[in-house]
């Protein structure tokens, strides 16, 4: 199971995890170093897009087959809506 949260708290790497697992800082570098390398080919990435982006490229790589994703603001227009969904949950924001 893979998971991508927005914000992180304290380190970035806190956004991406894998089993529960945060990505490891050598795995955040390949992700960036990827992503930079297509986005030659693509419009400019905002900075949200681009930690997707890798969260995507880190899933790939690890072979995760369910993920969940926290949505941004963006709402149809969100880069996590690029990903087809078996199913949606739309809930309250609170403490």
């Amino acid at each position: 199971m893979g998971s991508f949260y927005s914000p992180h708290l304290v380190r970035m790497n806190e956004r991406i995890r894998v089993a529960g697992e945060e990505i490891s800082d050598e795995s955040m570098v390949t992700c960036y170093e990827a992503v930079k390398k297509a986005e030659k080919d693509l419009p400019r990435l905002t900075f949200f897009e681009i930690l997707f982006v890798m969260a995507m490229v880190h899933f790939d790589r690890e072979n995760v087959q369910d993920i969940i994703l926290e949505t941004g603001l963006g709402g149809r227009l969100d880069a996590t809506t690029a990903v087809p969904a078996d199913l949606y949950v739309i809930t309250q924001i609170g403490l």
